[in-house]
């Protein structure tokens, strides 16, 4: 199995937003990022990042690149896709959500309800699936579990491997720092939830992947596979 992580961009972020009650203000870079998980039956994407110009302007991304462009540069065209994961209803998570027809779409309740208000879901309401607390995709060693942190459904990913567990933090981490240093994430709808989530991550950054750690895709490189 291997999951690769591609990115699309980088920019400068603040530090208040990506740390709990920081008052440093301060700019770090972060990079934009979605994965994908291929196995011998399955194009799992998680998530569909976004391709709006004005998302694009707003956060000064540098060095963009449109996912969908990257994904066929590396072979993979949009109907290969077999099955999104949304992390949950943020821009940068779902701006593309319409782009894969083959795909079976999983997404917790509450985001679904918030990505409705926003988006016109008529266009894929037939594959999207719905979960509550958890969800496992059927011929996949993949778990979506609910924490409920960032927003009100945010979900992770967790993958069983041959090298042990997997974790993709959606955004219930930002960059490994908040693992390393036990910091919840600045930007929560629930901080309890999400304490609790980096609290039971800390210390491990083995098989751990966020969406916006500068460190998972090198400097100069657009994508990196990890093997397991």
């Amino acid at each position: 199995m291997d999951i690769i992580a591609f990115k699309y961009g980088e920019s400068l972020f603040s530090t208040e937003l990506l740390f709990y009650k920081d008052k440093r203000h301060e700019f770090v870079v972060i990079s934009w990022l979605f994965y994908l998980i291929k196995n011998n039956s399955k194009c799992v994407l998680l998530d569909a990042g976004f391709s709006t110009k004005r998302f694009i302007e707003l956060y000064k991304i540098e060095n963009y690149e449109n996912p969908l462009k990257i994904l066929k540069a590396n072979n993979i065209q949009p109907e290969e896709i077999t099955d999104l994961i949304i992390t949950h209803a943020h821009f940068d998570h779902v701006d593309n959500i319409s782009k894969f027809p083959h795909a079976s779409i999983y997404i917790q309740s509450d985001e679904y309800k918030e990505l409705s208000k926003h988006i016109d879901t008529s266009r894929f309401k037939e594959q999207i699936v719905e979960f509550n607390d958890r969800l496992e995709i059927e011929n996949t060693e993949i778990s979506i579990i609910k924490i409920g942190g960032h927003t009100a459904g945010s979900s992770i990913v967790k993958v069983n491997s041959v090298e042990g567990e997997i974790v993709i933090t959606g955004d219930e981490a930002y960059l490994y720092e908040n693992i390393v240093k036990n910091i919840p994430i600045g930007t929560c709808y629930n901080v309890g939830k999400n304490r609790l989530f980096i609290k039971g991550m800390n210390q491990r950054i083995t098989n751990v992947f966020t969406f916006h750690d500068p460190s998972i895709v090198p400097t100069g490189e657009q994508y990196k596979v990890f093997s397991f």
